[in-house]
């Protein structure tokens, strides 16, 4: 057996929410012990190992498995202040397991993330690059999930615990399998979720190796807005926006949130300042801006991680589980209602 790997005794310690004192007690050991394990100046033992597994649920062959890094894009939400870093560490190590095991599924089904590189194009120029190489009509684009789905995306959606975060993404870089981490939390309506996953994959394509900053926000935004709304088929629609009426009548026709058209109207020069202005204060006084009215779009959970899990165990004596190296029960934990879903 190869030596643990030490990134994955990291992660799975972060994922549990425990710092490194308390996750070492658990195996009668100091923390100092601990420390070198994750940063590979000293090995687990034997029995040591023997009572990781049987704790967390990850078998021998995991722990001493490859986990290449990933760029996580977490770094860029606008309210990561918001989280301390003991949350921080425990979504993005979660994210990230779960990631290994995306890669792997896809990796065994021959399937890499169907999307363009930026080759120097704006944000806008890479949005509409997607919708063609994806070969999406004209108009509005409806459930971002499935077509994330279709071209080999995965969405990891789980209760991240918090609502401070939506989602992030995790790259396992050029030609390989970009993932977005989704926060599975009832509190976000289906429009938000959208908007969440075409943010978070416009920062996959454009910041892969940037610096974050109010910028590669920026950029993402206009992304996610052009992906969502294209400005040549939303500007006519945007032009009839006369009275705060309209805005939820296109909520209901792009499946966008009242407040991302606003920005839309404002962005592509419909709207004077003082009139974006305006509106916003009144979604405010009508506490709109909170808690949105409906679009008809329905929230829908994605399915490739699922559709391979399924794939997998066809025919095969080996399951599903002991191919990702898990433990069954950690199986059914993370994945059973995917791979029961039709």
């Amino acid at each position: 057996m190869n030596p643990a790997n030490p990134r994955l005794l990291r992660l799975v310690r972060e994922a549990s929410g425990k710092s490194q004192e308390e996750f070492a007690a658990l195996f009668g050991l100091r923390q100092a012990i601990w420390s070198k394990y994750e940063t590979g100046h000293a090995e687990p033992s034997a029995g040591t190992l023997a009572k990781l597994c049987a704790a967390t649920g990850c078998t021998e062959a995991f722990f001493s498995s490859d986990a290449p890094e990933m760029p996580v894009g977490l770094v860029f939400h606008r309210k990561r202040a918001a989280l301390s870093a003991p949350e921080r560490a425990r979504i993005e190590a979660e994210a990230c397991l779960r990631a290994l095991d995306a890669v792997r599924l896809c990796g065994r089904a021959g399937i890499s993330s169907d999307l363009p590189a930026r080759e120097g194009r704006t944000p806008e120029e890479l949005a509409r690059a997607v919708r063609r190489l994806w070969g999406l009509p004209s108009g509005p684009v409806g459930s971002l999930v499935g077509e994330l789905d279709r071209h080999g995306v995965p969405v990891l959606e789980f209760d991240f615990g918090t609502d401070l975060l939506d989602g992030f993404f995790l790259d396992a870089g050029p030609g390989g399998v970009t993932c977005l981490a989704l926060n599975g939390n009832a509190v976000f309506a289906a429009d938000r979720r959208n908007f969440t996953l075409a943010h978070e994959l416009g920062h996959a394509l454009l910041h892969r190796a940037c610096f974050p900053g109010k910028e590669a926000e920026d950029e993402a935004n206009r992304f996610a807005a052009e992906l969502l709304m294209p400005e040549a088929d939303i500007r006519g629609d945007l032009a009839k926006t006369y009275a705060f009426d309209d805005l939820g009548r296109l909520k209901a026709k792009w499946k966008v949130s009242m407040a991302g058209i606003l920005r839309r109207t404002h962005a592509l020069g419909v709207f004077s300042d003082s009139r974006y202005r305006e509106y916003c204060v009144f979604l405010s006084k009508m506490g709109i801006r909170k808690q949105e009215p409906p679009c008809g779009l329905e929230v829908r959970s994605p399915r490739l991680v699922g559709d391979l899990i399924r794939r997998f165990s066809r025919g095969r004596k080996r399951s599903p589980a002991a191919f990702l190296m898990l433990s069954e029960d950690l199986f059914r934990k993370r994945y059973g209602a995917l791979a029961a879903a039709k």
